[in-house]
């Protein structure tokens, strides 16, 4: 039977005895743990020990100090025959196997599943992402084509044809500003029109986001409903070698 001892500040070490096809061994300060610790900085249920194929595996259960092995803190890590590991600030956990269980998990395929904790990178939003994309499309207008002088000419003739070429190329210049107005027209509508879906499709998100909050806290209540009842039916199981409802 797998041991393990917990050596909490200013107590004696407990020594506790799990069976090496037990499954899951819950810890915390909560009473209905299955290994029970009163250090303050531990939590409510602070983490579990799970049994895996070839071996056991402790496992972090979103604690506030979580779990540590030689100072670094980890999400999961890989119990080994003599390892130590700390449960929050100053609580000791010794794992060990006797040489029949060592024996017995090695005829198993054990993959390592330890993992570092990192932080949580925070993502941009994507409402302001998008906020952003309009302002730089609202920025950018064309600038008006300026209007070309004429030189003037002392012959009649060469007048009169700067005049037509001259009027000419107003006509031009006309034309290249209505089209380049017609352009920031159509961006700005364009603009506006996606600004008006955004604002149209920000409560839809909102009321998706609300059931499907919803929606996960049912579940995990019926989750946490479930695995007390299999809790106390697995200790009701351990303490007296029978089942609740028999005989």
């Amino acid at each position: 039977m797998p041991r393990i001892i917990i050596k909490e500040p200013d107590q004696k070490p407990q020594p506790y005895r799990l069976k090496i096809n037990r499954i899951v061994t819950k810890i915390g300060r909560a009473k209905d743990n299955d290994i029970l610790i009163t250090d303050g900085s531990s939590s409510t249920y602070h983490c579990k020990i799970k049994r895996v194929e070839g071996g056991f595996i402790l496992v972090d259960s979103d604690s506030t100090n979580g779990i540590k092995a030689k100072g670094t803190r980890y999400s999961v890590i890989d119990l080994k025959d003599g390892e130590t590991v700390q449960i929050g600030d100053d609580i000791d956990l010794k794992f060990s196997l006797s040489e029949e269980e060592i024996e017995e998990l090695s005829s198993e395929d054990f993959k390592s599943q330890q993992k570092a904790c990192f932080p949580k990178s925070k993502k941009p939003k994507k409402e302001e992402v998008q906020d952003s994309h309009d302002n730089d499309e609202d920025e950018k207008e064309e600038k008006p084509v300026p209007k070309k002088k004429s030189s003037k000419k002392t012959n009649s003739k060469k007048q009169r044809d700067s005049d037509n070429e001259s009027s000419d190329e107003d006509e031009d210049d006309d034309d290249t500003r209505s089209s380049s107005k017609r352009r920031s027209r159509r961006s700005r509508s364009s603009s506006s029109k996606d600004r008006d879906r955004q604002r149209d499709e920000r409560p839809r998100r909102q009321q998706q986001e609300n059931s499907n909050s919803s929606l996960s806290f049912v579940i995990f209540i019926i989750l946490a409903v479930l695995c007390f009842i299999a809790g106390l039916a697995i200790r009701h199981y351990l303490d007296h070698d029978m089942f609740i409802f028999t005989k």
